[in-house]
């Protein structure tokens, strides 16, 4: 069967709607296993090939031209047909399995379940809860908590999270944190978070970790009760609601953006690498798109 109309480049598709779900040319080269030059050079070749602007580019980022708007909105639901047709042709149902902190699970993903469900109907999702980071193998994906520089996958940013210090009551109406404080206190802090402490002290000028007397935890939510209890300071994400937020005092003049945040994480190659990709680029999208937050911080 001829096609009355020559069909764009497939690869300058996919990568146009892999940057139009993500609104970033890093984000969709991330996703796709390519440098973002790569990306913008096939979407260019897109943009000639129909003769018409697909992405306006501006410093913060990108988004769709009305033109580009119309086009997503068609191609991305002939993809995701496409990956749904593979999928029954195979004959197996895809089981993913989604590898997060306890906070994201228990905040966020728990609340976007129906959705994720909706979107992604024939696949069977496991959820794994832990504190620690671990490897990732075919057929998984991973959320994290940091700088995105994990050496086992692709990292693609979901959502930035400054980071500000909570206390116990004790707090409450003590002003502005100070050195003399936190010498007086202990910092809780959550293992592998530790850059995040030392850029958070550097920017509110309260001196170095090291100088500091600690309490480790393996995960967040033990951390911040913790907190809550009298036990000393620790750091939550500023406009990010946590568990026990009743009894937390926040200083929020101590808010500092120190470049860490959510990252989703999949295999740099792997059998289901077509399923864990369409769930990155899902995943990527609700942020992109203004998805409220995760409920929680960080582990």
């Amino acid at each position: 069967m001829s096609l009355p109309t020559r069909l764009p480049n497939l690869r300058g598709l996919e990568a146009f709607v892999t940057v139009g779900e993500t609104r970033s040319i890093r984000a969709a080269a991330a996703l796709l296993n390519l440098t973002p030059s790569a990306v913008s050079r096939r979407i260019a070749a897109l943009e000639r090939d129909l003769g018409m602007p697909l992405l306006a580019r501006a410093p913060q980022g990108v988004s769709l031209t009305r033109g580009g708007k119309a086009l997503h909105q068609v191609v991305a639901k002939a993809f995701g047909a496409i990956v749904q047709h593979i999928i029954r042709q195979r004959g197996q149902q895809p089981r993913l399995v989604i590898k997060a902190p306890h906070s994201f699970a228990s905040g966020w993903l728990a609340r976007h379940m129906p959705q994720l469900r909706q979107h992604f109907p024939r696949t069977a999702f496991t959820i794994e809860t832990s504190p620690r980071i671990e490897a990732l193998t075919p057929g998984e994906i991973a959320i994290r908590f940091g700088f995105g520089d994990w050496t086992d996958g692709v990292a693609t940013k979901l959502v930035r999270v400054p980071m500000q210090a909570a206390g116990g009551a004790e707090w409450r109406d003590r002003g502005r944190l100070t050195r003399s404080d936190l010498r007086r206190t202990r910092l809780l802090v959550v293992g592998g978070t530790e850059r995040v402490w030392s850029r958070w002290l550097s920017a509110n000028r309260l001196g170095t970790l090291s100088e500091r007397e600690m309490l480790s935890f393996d995960n967040t939510d033990v951390a911040v009760r913790a907190a809550a209890a009298g036990t000393g300071i620790t750091l939550v994400g500023a406009g990010y609601r946590e568990d026990g937020e009743e009894r937390l005092v926040r200083f929020p003049e101590t808010s500092a953006d120190v470049g860490a945040g959510y990252y989703v994480v999949v295999p740099r190659r792997g059998k289901r690498e077509l399923a864990t990709r369409e769930l990155a680029q899902w995943l990527v999208a609700q942020f992109r798109h203004g998805s409220p937050g995760p409920a929680a911080t960080h582990r």
